[in-house]
């Protein structure tokens, strides 16, 4: 059959009969597998997945395969011959391997078979065989070379797969709609020639075609997707959502069916739905979640990674995306959780039957947490009778109550909490932080290479500032990143942090003691230039106390929910909340009872300070 020239050169693309099946794919973390029966003679095949040892000798190990050819796509047409016999190595705008025992096997330039790449296979087999491929599936956005013949094969459903006209028809560079028909498609017929298809023929998962671009185009499917960046969800340690917007481009409703392959039992995506009551939420994702778009609709569905959920301090999924279209993607789902001292990664970590992590998962709190406290309720100090002993000098109250009574309006302070790789919590008012430069040698051959890699530094202790270099520029200086908190101040030497007594988890307290002496510049009895509140006798030279200690017994109550009913999927992990409680002895006659709600974000997973 004579088909379309479209360039000044040639391409050696005329092959013998194809039968390709994608067999059932199985789904273990992010390894799947496809199953491709080769035929005697030419097949056109398109991998999906990305093998593990990509080199073509392995890929095709123990098969009689001669040669295996890839287009190389660049912005030029293509041309196609008729015999096969003219195919020359070094050819321009392919690569091709050749089976060692070839004699052109050293002009061989394809070292790796890739995913979501199309090949033509010579198999010297007599009878079929399979070629089964395991590996990492990969989601790209395929490249298409205008006005030209484009090698290709499609990301479809191997149990419902769509006719050509269907599948192609919303594209308008595939598609012409005035005349109901294909720019131009062909695939191997039964003999192995390249015969243009029929409207109504069905695609097949796993097969490769030459399909025209008219002018420039990005069509992967009637309903596409498209990722934020690269080719997975990938959250990595910090990022909480991610984004996957599907575009239907046809001229009819579509419904995608969005689940996760790895464990839809207890899943570790969750997506994000609008409540007219609560606002935007987080629910588990369901096996599966449908989505109906209408015709032109792009709809983002944002996907959340939670953490909380992790049996396992990585985790590594597919995410499979069905329509009603005949389409179906898999995407990686990568993420993990901090579980390590020194703000890196360790296997430590168990939670218990409600997804809770106990206290022998103290790694997976280590880090920098900075909040909110917002106070909800105060004692009324002056409520009943109030008397002094004034042998003992012992306060009493008779009547009245100590229980806190709501305020008309919340006050709110920031919190700042350090918890390191042994679980252990330490309440702070100020960080700074600093880089640490990484330090170089030379290797055998007097080349320099770095020994240590430069790392992120916290520091509550001013005296080794001067050790470490800024963390960010501004104004071009390198500068610290500092936090403070003005609400809680303490004097506690060079360190500045405080040791919280309990247990940093869901379910359990921690508590402190604050302590304002009198000689402290920031007690609220303490005037400088005040010679009633100096702290000094009526000659300005000795100390007598004119001050009161300020003692302030803080309370930390971890609940299983926000207090302030945010709607963060990683709650208990990277973000904690619960109730707040005081007692301030020292500012009245009696002690104040404040209660309150606190919530925590971890801000960094750096587990040690001033190291």
């Amino acid at each position: 059959m004579n088909l379309p020239r479209t360039s000044r050169w040639r391409v050696p693309l005329t092959t013998t009969a194809t039968a390709l099946l994608v067999g059932a794919w199985g789904a273990r973390a992010q390894s799947v597998t496809q199953s491709i029966t080769l035929n005697p003679g030419w097949n056109s095949i398109h991998v999906e997945v990305e093998p593990a040892n990509q080199a073509p000798g392995v890929v095709f190990t123990n098969l009689p395969v001669s040669s295996v050819w890839a287009r190389f796509e660049s912005l030029s047409s293509v041309e196609f011959i008729q015999d096969q016999n003219e195919v020359r190595a070094g050819q321009p705008g392919w690569l091709a391997w050749f089976a060692p025992s070839r004699p052109e096997a050293f002009l061989g330039n394809l070292f790796a078979i890739k995913a979501n790449r199309a090949y033509l296979v010579r198999y010297e087999g007599a009878a079929p065989a399979v070629l089964s491929l395991t590996g990492r599936p990969s989601f790209r956005q395929p490249v298409w070379v205008p006005d030209a013949y484009n090698l290709k094969g499609f990301a479809l459903d191997p149990t419902a797969p769509p006719t050509f006209h269907d599948y192609f028809r919303p594209s308008a560079a595939h598609f012409n709609r005035s005349l109901d028909r294909l720019h131009g498609v062909f695939r191997l017929n039964a003999s192995g020639q390249w015969t243009a298809v029929g409207p109504a023929d069905t695609m097949k998962s796993g097969e490769a075609y030459w399909v025209y671009a008219q002018g420039a185009s990005d069509y992967n499917g009637p309903l596409g997707l498209r990722l934020e960046v690269g080719d997975a969800l990938e959250f990595g340690t910090a990022l909480e959502r991610l984004t996957l917007s599907l575009r239907n481009r046809s001229t009819h409703a579509l419904t995608a069916h969005v689940r996760d392959l790895s464990n839809p039992a207890a899943p570790a995506l969750a997506y994000q739905r609008f409540d007219e009551a609560n606002g935007f939420a987080y629910d588990p994702l369901p096996a599966p979640l449908s989505l109906a778009t209408a015709a032109g609709e792009t709809k983002r569905l944002t996907l959340a990674i939670r953490r909380i959920a992790f049996s396992a301090p990585a985790y590594r999924g597919i995410l499979e995306v069905t329509d009603d279209a005949g389409s179906r993607h898999l995407i990686p789902v990568t993420a993990e959780r901090v579980t390590a001292a020194a703000g890196r990664f360790a296997s430590q970590g168990r939670q218990d039957a409600l997804g809770r992590y106990a206290k022998s998962d103290a790694l997976a709190y280590a880090g920098l947490w900075a909040g909110s406290v917002a106070i909800r309720a105060v004692s009324e100090a002056n409520s009943g009778v109030i008397t002094t002993n004034p042998a003992t000098q012992e306060v009493t109250r008779t009547g009245g109550s100590t229980n806190p009574t709501p305020v008309k309006a919340e006050f709110s302070f920031r919190l700042l909490l350090h918890v390191d790789d042994a679980g252990n919590a330490r309440l702070l008012k100020e960080v700074i932080q600093m880089f640490q430069e990484g330090t170089y040698t030379n290797d055998a051959q007097g080349n320099l290479v770095a020994a240590t890699p430069g790392r992120y530094v916290l520091l509550t202790d001013d005296r080794l500032i001067s050790q470490f270099q800024g963390a960010s520029l501004r104004d071009g200086v390198p500068v610290g990143r500092r936090l403070s908190t003005a609400a809680l101040d303490f004097n506690r030497g060079p360190t500045n942090h405080l040791e919280l007594t309990g247990t940093f988890a869901i379910g359990n307290q921690l508590t402190v003691s604050v302590t304002n002496a009198p000689t402290d510049p920031t007690n609220p009895y303490r005037h400088k230039f005040h010679p009633d509140h100096d702290n000094l006798d009526l000659r300005f030279a000795s100390y007598t106390p004119e001050a009161f200690a300020i003692t302030r017994q803080i309370t930390l109550g971890f609940a299983a929910s926000d207090p302030l009913g945010g709607t963060s999927p990683n709650f208990g992990y990277s973000v904690m909340g619960g109730t707040y409680g005081e007692s301030l002895a020292g500012l009245h006659k009696v002690p104040i009872h404040v209660q309150g709600v606190f919530r925590l974000e971890r801000v960094s997973d750096i587990a040690v300070l001033n190291q």
